[in-house]
Protein backbone atom coordinates (compact mmCIF):
# COMPACT_ATOMS: atom_id res chain seq x y z
CA UNK A 1 0.00 0.00 0.00
CA UNK A 2 1.50 3.27 -1.12
CA UNK A 3 0.86 6.72 0.94
CA UNK A 4 2.00 10.11 -0.33
CA UNK A 5 5.41 11.62 0.96
CA UNK A 6 6.17 13.69 3.75
CA UNK A 7 6.70 16.48 0.88
CA UNK A 8 3.42 16.14 -0.44
CA UNK A 9 1.89 16.26 2.63
CA UNK A 10 3.41 19.20 3.42
CA UNK A 11 2.74 21.00 0.29
CA UNK A 12 -1.08 20.33 0.55
CA UNK A 13 -3.07 23.43 1.52
CA UNK A 14 -6.88 24.58 1.90
CA UNK A 15 -8.60 25.30 -1.02
CA UNK A 16 -11.63 27.66 -0.72
CA UNK A 17 -15.05 26.65 -2.32
CA UNK A 18 -16.55 28.33 -5.54
CA UNK A 19 -18.84 30.31 -3.16
CA UNK A 20 -15.57 32.00 -1.19
CA UNK A 21 -13.72 32.86 -4.53
CA UNK A 22 -16.78 34.47 -6.10
CA UNK A 23 -17.03 36.53 -2.24
CA UNK A 24 -13.17 37.93 -2.99
CA UNK A 25 -13.46 38.81 -6.65
CA UNK A 26 -17.03 41.07 -5.71
CA UNK A 27 -15.58 42.27 -2.48
CA UNK A 28 -18.43 40.53 -0.30
CA UNK A 29 -16.81 39.62 2.74
CA UNK A 30 -20.19 39.17 4.73
CA UNK A 31 -19.59 35.79 5.37
CA UNK A 32 -15.95 35.53 5.81
CA UNK A 33 -16.78 34.78 9.44
CA UNK A 34 -18.76 31.60 8.44
CA UNK A 35 -16.09 30.68 6.60
CA UNK A 36 -12.96 31.15 8.70
CA UNK A 37 -15.35 29.50 11.74
CA UNK A 38 -15.57 26.05 9.09
CA UNK A 39 -11.53 26.51 8.60
CA UNK A 40 -10.98 26.46 12.80
CA UNK A 41 -12.27 22.84 12.39
CA UNK A 42 -9.88 21.67 10.25
CA UNK A 43 -6.99 19.41 11.70
CA UNK A 44 -3.93 20.61 10.64
CA UNK A 45 -1.94 18.87 12.48
CA UNK A 46 -3.09 15.20 12.33
CA UNK A 47 -1.06 13.34 15.40
CA UNK A 48 1.69 10.92 13.54
CA UNK A 49 -0.53 7.74 14.80
CA UNK A 50 -1.20 4.42 12.78
CA UNK A 51 -3.05 1.16 13.73
CA UNK A 52 -0.02 0.36 15.11
CA UNK A 53 -0.37 2.42 17.98
CA UNK A 54 -4.15 1.62 18.49
CA UNK A 55 -5.70 -1.32 20.03
CA UNK A 56 -8.81 -2.50 18.43
CA UNK A 57 -10.56 -5.18 16.49
CA UNK A 58 -8.65 -6.58 13.31
CA UNK A 59 -11.80 -7.12 11.60
CA UNK A 60 -12.58 -3.36 12.30
CA UNK A 61 -9.45 -1.78 10.77
CA UNK A 62 -9.84 -4.10 7.97
CA UNK A 63 -13.50 -2.46 7.41
CA UNK A 64 -12.16 1.02 7.60
CA UNK A 65 -8.90 0.96 5.56
CA UNK A 66 -10.78 -0.60 2.24
CA UNK A 67 -13.68 2.40 3.10
CA UNK A 68 -11.16 4.99 2.79
CA UNK A 69 -8.89 3.20 -0.05
CA UNK A 70 -12.04 3.25 -2.04
CA UNK A 71 -11.94 7.56 -0.80
CA UNK A 72 -8.84 7.82 -2.27
CA UNK A 73 -8.95 5.75 -5.18
CA UNK A 74 -12.27 5.87 -6.82
CA UNK A 75 -11.19 3.87 -9.26
CA UNK A 76 -11.79 0.88 -7.36
CA UNK A 77 -15.47 1.95 -7.15
CA UNK A 78 -15.75 2.42 -11.04
CA UNK A 79 -14.25 -0.82 -11.65
CA UNK A 80 -16.35 -2.99 -9.66
CA UNK A 81 -19.72 -1.04 -9.70
CA UNK A 82 -19.81 0.11 -5.96
CA UNK A 83 -21.32 3.24 -4.37
CA UNK A 84 -19.16 5.10 -2.12
CA UNK A 85 -19.73 4.98 1.22
CA UNK A 86 -21.39 8.23 2.64
CA UNK A 87 -21.46 7.59 6.18
CA UNK A 88 -19.67 6.07 8.72
CA UNK A 89 -21.35 5.55 12.39
CA UNK A 90 -19.04 4.66 14.98
CA UNK A 91 -20.45 3.80 18.45
CA UNK A 92 -19.25 2.14 21.59
CA UNK A 93 -18.12 3.03 24.97
CA UNK A 94 -16.26 6.12 26.03
CA UNK A 95 -12.38 5.56 25.51
CA UNK A 96 -12.68 3.24 23.27
CA UNK A 97 -10.97 5.22 20.19
CA UNK A 98 -13.53 5.91 17.93
CA UNK A 99 -12.08 9.00 17.25
CA UNK A 100 -8.68 8.14 17.51
CA UNK A 101 -9.06 5.44 14.62
CA UNK A 102 -9.98 8.39 12.10
CA UNK A 103 -7.06 10.10 12.86
CA UNK A 104 -5.06 7.31 12.54
CA UNK A 105 -6.79 6.86 8.74
CA UNK A 106 -6.31 10.27 7.72
CA UNK A 107 -3.09 9.99 8.44
CA UNK A 108 -2.48 6.75 6.93
CA UNK A 109 -4.74 8.49 3.32
CA UNK A 110 -3.77 11.85 3.45
CA UNK A 111 -7.16 12.86 3.62
CA UNK A 112 -8.63 16.05 4.74
CA UNK A 113 -10.00 16.32 8.11
CA UNK A 114 -12.57 18.17 9.58
CA UNK A 115 -13.04 17.69 13.42
CA UNK A 116 -16.76 19.42 14.16
CA UNK A 117 -18.44 19.40 17.70
CA UNK A 118 -21.32 21.13 18.74
CA UNK A 119 -19.52 24.28 19.80
CA UNK A 120 -18.17 24.72 16.10
CA UNK A 121 -21.99 25.23 14.58
CA UNK A 122 -23.77 26.34 17.63
CA UNK A 123 -25.42 29.92 17.41
CA UNK A 124 -28.18 31.72 19.25
CA UNK A 125 -29.31 33.85 15.84
CA UNK A 126 -31.79 31.76 13.85
CA UNK A 127 -29.99 30.61 10.48
CA UNK A 128 -26.59 30.78 11.42
CA UNK A 129 -26.32 27.19 12.11
CA UNK A 130 -27.82 25.63 9.16
CA UNK A 131 -25.55 28.36 6.89
CA UNK A 132 -22.20 27.01 9.19
CA UNK A 133 -23.17 23.24 8.39
CA UNK A 134 -23.56 24.21 4.42
CA UNK A 135 -20.53 26.09 4.63
CA UNK A 136 -18.82 22.48 6.17
CA UNK A 137 -20.08 20.63 3.62
CA UNK A 138 -18.94 23.07 0.59
CA UNK A 139 -14.98 23.16 2.00
CA UNK A 140 -15.50 19.09 2.21
CA UNK A 141 -16.48 18.99 -1.24
CA UNK A 142 -13.65 21.30 -2.66
CA UNK A 143 -10.96 19.89 -0.52
CA UNK A 144 -11.53 16.03 -1.38
CA UNK A 145 -10.90 13.61 -0.26
CA UNK A 146 -11.85 14.77 3.36
CA UNK A 147 -13.59 13.37 5.55
CA UNK A 148 -16.11 15.27 8.30
CA UNK A 149 -16.23 13.56 12.30
CA UNK A 150 -19.12 14.95 14.01
CA UNK A 151 -17.65 13.94 17.58
CA UNK A 152 -20.67 13.29 19.59
CA UNK A 153 -23.04 13.23 17.10
CA UNK A 154 -26.03 12.27 19.38
CA UNK A 155 -26.01 15.92 20.56
CA UNK A 156 -25.43 17.55 16.77
CA UNK A 157 -28.32 15.25 15.13
CA UNK A 158 -30.69 14.29 18.18
CA UNK A 159 -33.49 12.32 18.03
CA UNK A 160 -36.06 15.18 16.34
CA UNK A 161 -38.90 13.95 17.76
CA UNK A 162 -37.40 15.16 21.54
CA UNK A 163 -36.09 18.35 20.15
CA UNK A 164 -36.68 21.94 19.51
CA UNK A 165 -37.07 23.46 16.34
CA UNK A 166 -33.29 24.71 16.17
CA UNK A 167 -31.73 21.22 16.49
CA UNK A 168 -34.43 19.39 13.62
CA UNK A 169 -33.03 22.20 11.23
CA UNK A 170 -29.58 21.22 11.69
CA UNK A 171 -30.54 17.37 11.42
CA UNK A 172 -32.12 18.36 8.48
CA UNK A 173 -29.49 20.04 6.75
CA UNK A 174 -27.44 17.26 7.58
CA UNK A 175 -30.12 14.99 5.91
CA UNK A 176 -29.84 17.01 2.71
CA UNK A 177 -26.22 16.31 2.27
CA UNK A 178 -26.04 13.13 2.78
CA UNK A 179 -29.06 12.24 0.93
CA UNK A 180 -27.45 11.96 -2.60
CA UNK A 181 -28.90 15.28 -4.19
CA UNK A 182 -26.06 17.10 -3.49
CA UNK A 183 -22.64 15.37 -4.93
CA UNK A 184 -20.60 14.36 -2.27
CA UNK A 185 -18.17 12.20 -4.06
CA UNK A 186 -14.81 12.13 -2.33
CA UNK A 187 -16.29 12.91 1.22
CA UNK A 188 -17.17 10.41 4.23
CA UNK A 189 -19.45 11.48 7.38
CA UNK A 190 -17.99 10.03 10.06
CA UNK A 191 -20.11 10.34 13.49
CA UNK A 192 -18.67 9.19 17.10
CA UNK A 193 -21.57 8.62 19.99
CA UNK A 194 -21.31 6.63 23.11
CA UNK A 195 -25.33 6.70 22.26
CA UNK A 196 -26.53 5.95 19.36
CA UNK A 197 -30.04 5.19 21.12
CA UNK A 198 -30.03 9.33 20.80
CA UNK A 199 -29.05 9.68 17.02
CA UNK A 200 -32.30 10.58 14.84
CA UNK A 201 -33.34 7.44 13.44
CA UNK A 202 -33.15 9.06 9.91
CA UNK A 203 -29.37 9.03 10.11
CA UNK A 204 -29.55 5.32 10.41
CA UNK A 205 -31.07 4.15 6.82
CA UNK A 206 -28.64 3.16 4.36
CA UNK A 207 -27.58 5.62 1.84
CA UNK A 208 -26.56 8.58 4.87
CA UNK A 209 -24.30 6.36 7.10
CA UNK A 210 -23.88 3.02 5.17
CA UNK A 211 -21.51 1.48 7.95
CA UNK A 212 -22.58 1.20 11.69
CA UNK A 213 -19.62 -0.03 13.37
CA UNK A 214 -19.56 -1.20 17.07
CA UNK A 215 -16.59 -0.08 19.01
CA UNK A 216 -16.60 -2.04 21.78
CA UNK A 217 -14.30 -2.85 25.10
CA UNK A 218 -11.08 -4.52 24.49
CA UNK A 219 -11.36 -8.06 24.90
CA UNK A 220 -8.56 -10.00 26.65
CA UNK A 221 -6.30 -10.08 23.33
CA UNK A 222 -6.74 -6.47 22.49
CA UNK A 223 -5.68 -5.06 26.05
CA UNK A 224 -2.63 -7.18 26.20
CA UNK A 225 -1.85 -5.16 23.06
CA UNK A 226 -2.83 -1.90 24.78
CA UNK A 227 -0.84 -2.47 27.50
CA UNK A 228 2.26 -2.92 25.28
CA UNK A 229 1.45 -0.12 23.11
CA UNK A 230 1.33 2.47 26.21
CA UNK A 231 4.37 1.14 28.20
CA UNK A 232 6.38 1.01 24.67
CA UNK A 233 9.47 3.31 24.80
CA UNK A 234 9.31 4.17 28.83
CA UNK A 235 10.74 2.76 32.09
CA UNK A 236 9.10 -0.59 32.20
CA UNK A 237 10.95 -3.42 32.19
CA UNK A 238 9.97 -7.28 32.43
CA UNK A 239 6.28 -6.96 32.14
CA UNK A 240 3.79 -9.86 31.93
CA UNK A 241 1.11 -8.10 29.81
CA UNK A 242 -1.00 -11.44 29.19
CA UNK A 243 -1.21 -11.07 33.09
CA UNK A 244 -2.49 -7.34 32.87
CA UNK A 245 -5.11 -8.27 30.23
CA UNK A 246 -6.51 -10.52 32.92
CA UNK A 247 -6.24 -8.01 35.49
CA UNK A 248 -8.31 -5.43 33.76
CA UNK A 249 -11.16 -6.72 32.05
CA UNK A 250 -13.38 -4.24 31.59
CA UNK A 251 -11.53 -1.28 30.86
CA UNK A 252 -11.34 0.84 28.06
CA UNK A 253 -7.97 1.61 26.05
CA UNK A 254 -8.08 5.32 27.83
CA UNK A 255 -8.55 3.74 31.11
CA UNK A 256 -5.78 1.39 30.59
CA UNK A 257 -3.56 4.41 29.27
CA UNK A 258 -4.98 6.29 32.50
CA UNK A 259 -3.23 3.35 34.88
CA UNK A 260 0.51 3.36 32.85
CA UNK A 261 0.71 7.08 33.29
CA UNK A 262 -0.39 7.13 37.03
CA UNK A 263 1.98 4.69 37.53
CA UNK A 264 4.81 6.05 35.45
CA UNK A 265 4.30 9.78 37.29
CA UNK A 266 4.21 8.35 40.40
CA UNK A 267 7.50 6.24 40.29
CA UNK A 268 8.86 10.04 38.37
CA UNK A 269 7.32 12.41 40.88
CA UNK A 270 9.11 10.32 43.70
CA UNK A 271 12.15 10.33 42.11
CA UNK A 272 12.15 13.91 41.44
CA UNK A 273 11.08 15.12 44.90
CA UNK A 274 14.77 12.60 45.82
CA UNK A 275 16.45 14.02 43.04
CA UNK A 276 17.63 10.86 41.49
CA UNK A 277 17.12 9.21 38.45
CA UNK A 278 13.66 7.08 38.31
CA UNK A 279 13.68 3.18 39.11
CA UNK A 280 12.90 1.04 36.14
CA UNK A 281 8.57 -0.36 36.63
CA UNK A 282 7.64 -3.62 36.88
CA UNK A 283 4.47 -5.86 36.44
CA UNK A 284 3.58 -5.55 40.28
CA UNK A 285 3.76 -2.07 39.48
CA UNK A 286 0.97 -1.33 36.95
CA UNK A 287 -0.91 -5.07 38.91
CA UNK A 288 -0.94 -2.32 42.61
CA UNK A 289 -2.42 0.87 40.20
CA UNK A 290 -5.41 -1.57 38.95
CA UNK A 291 -6.24 -2.90 42.18
CA UNK A 292 -6.25 0.78 43.48
CA UNK A 293 -9.02 0.99 40.51
CA UNK A 294 -12.52 1.50 41.68
CA UNK A 295 -15.65 0.27 39.77
CA UNK A 296 -18.76 1.98 38.94
CA UNK A 297 -21.42 1.41 36.88
CA UNK A 298 -22.56 3.86 34.45
CA UNK A 299 -24.91 4.83 31.40
CA UNK A 300 -21.99 4.21 29.14
CA UNK A 301 -21.09 0.56 29.95
CA UNK A 302 -21.30 -1.85 32.87
CA UNK A 303 -17.93 -2.32 33.86
CA UNK A 304 -16.48 1.13 33.59
CA UNK A 305 -13.33 1.35 35.90
CA UNK A 306 -12.04 5.23 37.33
CA UNK A 307 -8.48 5.62 38.64
CA UNK A 308 -8.68 6.02 42.70
CA UNK A 309 -6.28 9.11 43.59
CA UNK A 310 -6.98 9.05 47.45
Amino acid sequence: MEYMSDELKRRRRLIDPPDVEKEKIYGDGGRSGYWERIKNTVVTEIPNTTFGDIGCSTQVKRELIFIFQCLVNPFLLKKYGLKQTRGILLHGPSGTGKTLLIKALANMFNVTLFLVSLADIASKWQGEQELTMNILFSYAKANIPSVIIFDEIDVICPDRRKTQDAEQKIVSIVLQNMDGFKNLDGVIVVGTTNLLQNIDIALLRPGRFDKIIEIPLPDQETREKIFEIHCRNKLYKEIDYRLLAEKSEGLSGADIEGVVQSVLQSNIRTAVYENREPDNLYTEDIIKALLKCTQRTGNTHENHFRLSYT
